[in-house]
């Protein structure tokens, strides 16, 4: 119960610290994301497809249809958009479990993916060097992320 309890307060600061990190760090502006062949995504059009890949259970994955690649999309058209850092926040750890999970079944190319958007939406992460160093030490060699791609629809 105790082990339990240090652990509940350990994710808490954590999750604390990542937050105030995510609303603090701008997120630098790219180009928008398409939502159709000729339409400039907006955060509004974005946030209700990280809804929709919410209620879906699409999380981070597939690929370039999840919510939490929605999120980061959102935040380079609107570094200060609080739903957005919100599901950064609050995804961030299944984004961690999936990639440790990926390197652990030797799925290094989902779990480069998986450090790419932890990269991207939480500059910052303690985490990412950790996964970094992992896949490096297992011979993949991942370019420093700077942008998500989103795939088009």
């Amino acid at each position: 119960m105790i082990r339990f309890v240090r652990h509940v307060a350990r994710q808490a600061a954590v999750l604390a610290a990542l937050a105030a990190a995510v609303v603090a760090v701008p997120v630098a502006a790219a180009d928008p994301v398409s939502v159709g062949a000729s339409q400039p995504a907006t955060a509004t059009t974005l946030m209700a497809d990280a809804r929709r890949a919410v209620q879906a259970g699409r999380l981070t994955a597939p690929a370039g249809d999840n919510a939490f690649e929605y999120y980061v999309a959102i935040r380079r058209i609107d570094a200060t958009h609080a739903g957005a850092g919100e599901g950064i926040v609050d995804l961030y750890p299944m984004v961690a479990d999936a990639a440790g999970a990926a390197l652990e079944r030797g799925n290094y190319a989902e779990a480069a993916r998986l450090l790419a958007l932890i990269e991207s939406g939480v500059p910052d992460s303690y985490l990412a060097p950790r996964l970094r160093q992992r896949l490096e030490a297992a011979g993949v060699r991942v370019p420093m992320a700077t942008a998500v791609a989103m795939a088009p629809r």
